[in-house]
């Protein structure tokens, strides 16, 4: 069988550009074997670069190259805009609780009202104390008979007589 000469070696080494292939020039660097060229993301404006593979690390690079960005938080206006945006998003806040949430700091901040609470051990608190104001959910164990079996259930429920009572109170107070 004979040995066609007319495609190329790939084991042998490359004797450089065939003649069809445009020449680089002399602006753009000559690249070698497991060559590595490194092409930044076009903000950064950093201009590609080529490292030859023996000389490529994977160091930290020096402070000077690394862009300094004195807003981490944008497109966000100020940190503070991108602090409670991320608490509704880490809350899975819907769109009316987020926008109550906004409207609630608005209101702080234009000095209309008072945010005067401090942590949660305080809200805790505070929750506590109003639950003492209201009727509490009592639990009962109900049994249903199905099928020859019977079900034991826990409900849950306000006596309807002091529930009645609460809604009377909360109406006379406001």
């Amino acid at each position: 069988m004979d040995h066609d000469t007319t495609l190329p070696d790939f084991n042998e080494p490359d004797s450089g550009p065939i003649d069809n292939e445009p020449d680089p020039g002399p602006s753009e660097p000559t690249h070698q074997l497991d060559d590595i060229q490194v092409e930044y993301h076009p903000h950064s404006q950093l201009p590609p670069s080529v490292h030859h593979f023996s000389e490529f690390s994977r160091s930290c690079p020096m402070e000077a190259y690394v862009p300094c960005n004195n807003s981490p938080w944008e497109p966000f206006s100020t940190r503070l805009d991108f602090e409670i945006a991320e608490i509704a998003l880490e809350a899975a806040m819907t769109k009316e609780q987020t926008n109550r949430l906004l409207s609630l700091v608005h209101q702080s901040a234009s000095g209309k009202d008072a945010f005067t609470l401090q942590n949660h051990d305080e809200v805790r608190s505070l929750w506590d104390l109003a639950l003492q104001c209201y009727t509490r959910f009592q639990c009962d164990n109900v049994s249903v008979p199905f099928e020859k079996e019977v079900y034991e259930f826990d409900m849950h429920y306000h006596p309807l007589w002091d529930w009645a009572l609460d809604l009377l109170r909360g109406s006379l107070k406001s």
